[in-house]
């Protein structure tokens, strides 16, 4: 098992997918940590229960779920990758309004492309992996939840610099690194088919 897992680290098909899952998940989740701080104070003073119905921007990951197999069969399945980070940003974006609506929106918007990106690169794990397939979904599910566990320690400082601003920027910078991932994998499937035909 450790020499299964060492392999699919080893393959940047699926170590660049991890990567891509983690740090989407260290960004998305941690979002909603530092909203809340910025509902609950002025001019918002939002109490707990309605910041908690926030949580409803998820039943657009629904969507993107459901429409990511759709997706990848006619974009590529790196390209919709690619596709829900840059969604992933302009939902981030909507946010910097600082107002309800726009927040509300920018966390709907969000919510649709994180779990577009995410369960394409899921899939893609499974697709790619050459031999113990159970071992290189499992890693992919660690790398995801690393990620989401630290990333309020890489939010921290940019939170305490410029509030919410600074976790926009931060987030751009994720954004940044993880659309470049999936620009590589694109890359490198688009020539491995040139090879082929």
């Amino acid at each position: 098992m450790t020499a299964d897992m060492l392999s699919h680290l080893r393959n940047p098909v699926l170590s660049l997918a991890y990567i891509i899952g983690g740090l989407n998940f260290l960004v998305f989740l941690n979002q909603y940590t530092y909203i809340t701080f910025v509902l609950a104070d002025e001019p918002f003073n939002l109490s707990a229960t309605w910041i908690g119905l926030l949580f409803l921007t998820y039943l657009t990951g629904t969507l993107g779920s459901l429409l990511s197999g759709r997706l990848s069969q006619r974009l590529s399945s790196p390209l919709c990758m690619g596709l829900g980070i840059v969604i992933m940003l302009l939902g981030s974006l909507s946010t910097l309004s600082l107002t309800l609506t726009g927040i509300v929106l920018g966390f709907f918007i969000s919510s649709f492309g994180f779990f577009l990106t995410h369960s394409v690169a899921s899939s893609w794990v499974s697709q790619q992996a050459t031999h113990a397939r159970g071992t290189a979904s499992a890693l992919y599910l660690v790398f995801y939840y690393v990620g989401a566990s630290v990333g309020g320690i890489y939010l921290n400082p940019f939170w305490s610099y410029a509030g919410w601003p600074g976790v926009v920027l931060a987030s751009g910078l994720i954004f940044a690194i993880t659309t470049t991932c999936a620009m590589i994998l694109w890359w490198w499937q688009r020539t491995r088919v040139n090879v082929v035909a």
